[in-house]
């Protein structure tokens, strides 16, 4: 009745879809002549989304006069597994009598005259049965559209699953990255009813901030590295999918934070990760972080450093005439984004790190003997030692100085927000509060370096430019002492707090 589902959604077009079913290197690896059923799948919730807050989707799905009840789990970290159950019913409506324990509980209060219809599916599905030397697979190619139940807006579905049979998990990716190299494909980070949510306007697509895995006090090292890295895949597919389907700049941003998050996973599990696969995603994680970036300054220069200056000083008409030539080049770097996140590159990469996360990262089973509160400790008091040597001597550093120990501090505080649940949750919490306020002022400051920067990317050799440029530094320049002074205030406020993992 119930188990993980281990499956890789990836979004392709009509022409892809149909290409699949030729590709010579897939059929040689088909076990039998494909089978084609039409699906319909009602799901269903209270008025108020109660059953979207508790984390679940119910759905029946009819297939001829056969009714199955299906209900899954949101996602554990990373891309491939969801816990689901899926059961034969009488009718075409939800049966909440008789649920097993581990189900009952997340319908506490929910019963069946609470619950209406919201949207379906109605797909036509083509299923493969695939296998190689240690696995076997099922590739299910969806071509349908979601309907809302209220006011019959439609909208299409174009998917192919990949759900794992038997075998090691990384097999999938490894047959994603092969379908990948041979038509164009993204990999989804919406389920279905994500989209069926999104469609009936219960929920729209919105940027995701960094969600923290809850890490067993069980763990293994080995165990929260699969967890964390899989957070950051999450949170990186989840605003992908955000920018192509908004355009919310704000997309841009958590993606960034999301893949310099996995950076510093990797950064923190250095030594017993395999040199090789690691710095292979290291690279592309580089490379679309160089992409992304652009936007990203803009976007700061435009609300953090220009903005200002033009509040303080308003009716400044070269002001004016530099905000329309940045946010023309904001427009411009976010295409560029896009591109960057819509291309067969950055799917590589996605599909990449979830097959090193499986599988890729290995050195030796030293990870899984080893405590991941025992690691976390030695992690956080190596970085915590580093950062400090240069902290009491703040207003003493440089602009390049104050950068690096701006950057320590952001390691610092990345590892603390890996391992913190598998300590004192109050400690932890003052401790990271303190270390993002220090990172916060050092940050201000480093506003000034990134707007003598931008301003240093249009051409200099126009007077007026100049002019203009020596008005938005020297307002900056002005802010400086002040920054400084609260920099250092915020440092000393933090050196006096407990260190939560000692």
């Amino acid at each position: 009745m119930g188990g993980t589902e281990i499956e890789l959604k990836l979004l392709l077009d009509d022409a892809a879809l149909r290409r699949v079913r030729r590709l010579p290197w897939l059929r040689r690896l088909t076990l039998d002549e494909p089978t084609v059923r039409s699906l319909r799948s009602t799901y269903f919730d209270t008025p108020d989304g109660e059953l979207r807050r508790r984390g679940i989707s119910l759905r029946v799905r009819t297939v001829g006069r056969r009714h199955m009840q299906g209900v899954k789990s949101a996602a554990v970290p990373g891309m491939l597994s969801r816990r689901e159950w899926e059961w034969p019913i009488e009718r075409p409506e939800p049966e909440l009598a008789g649920l097993p324990a581990d189900l009952a509980r997340h319908f506490r209060g929910i019963t069946e005259r609470r619950l209406e219809p919201l949207f379906r599916t109605e797909i036509r599905r083509t299923t493969l049965r695939v296998r190689g030397d240690d696995w076997r697979a099922d590739l299910a190619l969806d071509v349908g559209e979601l309907v809302a139940a209220g006011n019959g807006a439609r909208r299409p579905l174009r998917e192919l699953e990949i759900e794992l049979v038997d075998g090691p998990p990384a097999r999938v990716y490894e047959l994603a990255l092969r379908l990948a190299d041979s038509v164009p494909l993204r990999v989804g980070a919406a389920s279905k009813s994500d989209r069926g949510y999104a469609l009936v306007g219960k929920e729209a697509p919105e940027p995701r901030k960094w969600r923290a895995p809850a890490l067993d006090q069980r763990a293994s090292a080995a165990d929260a590295l699969r967890a964390l890295a899989g957070a950051c895949v999450e949170q990186f597919l989840a605003n992908a999918d955000c920018l192509l389907a908004t355009g919310d700049p704000e997309a841009v941003h958590q993606m960034r934070v999301a893949l310099r998050r996995l950076r510093s996973a990797i950064s923190v599990f250095r030594g017993y990760v395999a040199p090789e696969g690691t710095a292979a995603v290291a690279a592309e994680v580089k490379w679309l972080l160089g992409e992304l970036g652009p936007a990203r300054d803009t976007d700061v220069f435009l609300a953090e450093v220009l903005a200002p200056v033009v509040e303080g000083m308003p009716g400044q008409g070269a002001l004016e005439r530099l905000t329309r030539e940045f946010g023309a080049l904001k427009e411009r770097r976010y295409d560029a984004a896009r591109l960057a996140v819509e291309s067969q590159r950055c799917t590589k990469l996605a599909l990449a790190i979830g097959a090193w996360i499986e599988d890729g990262w290995r050195v030796d089973d030293q990870l899984a003997a080893l405590p991941a509160g025992d690691f976390a400790a030695q992690v956080l008091e190596r970085r915590d030692r580093k950062m400090r040597k240069a902290g009491p001597h703040l207003a003493e550093l440089g602009v390049e100085e104050r950068h690096r120990l701006r950057i320590r501090i952001k390691k610092l505080r990345y590892a603390g927000e890996f391992f913190a649940s598998l300590f004192p949750e109050g400690r932890a919490r003052r401790f990271l509060a303190g270390l993002a306020v220090l990172q916060d002022r050092l940050g201000a400051l480093n506003d000034l370096a990134v707007a003598s920067h931008m301003l240093e990317i249009t051409d200099d050799t126009d007077p007026q430019r100049a002019w203009e440029a020596g008005i938005v530094a020297g307002w900056h320049a002005s802010r400086a002492p002040r920054l400084l002074a609260e920099a250092g205030k915020a440092w000393k406020a933090f050196a006096d707090l407990p260190r939560f993992w000692r």
